[in-house]
């Protein structure tokens, strides 16, 4: 499923989640124009996006779309805080990929040895 068709259905699946809760604790109903994409990726046949919306309530949600079962999950969460960490360290002193590549491949050779 491309982006567009994807992020289109998302945030319907949204709304209604969304709405389908709302209506049975009497809140306000969510419309779709509150709504927005923050994030989205598709792999192997399957999607994923981030939708948040412009209430102030910390909630967003997690749509997922399984190619292979034709399915939609959607997952809500709350943002309870926020922690702000300072980074101090330059860039020179994080390890870089290509230097515990090495390192890994030959860690996951022994291993493949020994699992024979």
């Amino acid at each position: 499923m491309g982006n567009e068709v994807f992020s289109e259905l998302a945030l319907e699946a949204v709304l209604n989640a969304l709405n389908k809760k709302e209506a049975k604790s009497n809140g306000a109903m969510y419309s779709i124009k509150e709504l927005y994409v923050v994030w989205l990726v598709k792999v192997l046949g399957n999607n994923k996006a981030l939708i948040s919306s412009t209430r102030e309530d910390g909630l967003y949600f997690e749509a997922t779309y399984n190619g292979a079962e034709k399915e939609m999950y959607v997952d809500e969460y709350k943002k309870i805080n926020n922690t702000k960490f300072k980074i101090e360290q330059s860039q020179k002193e994080f390890v870089h990929l290509s230097e515990v590549k090495d390192t890994f491949t030959e860690w996951s050779q022994q291993f493949i040895k020994r699992e024979m």
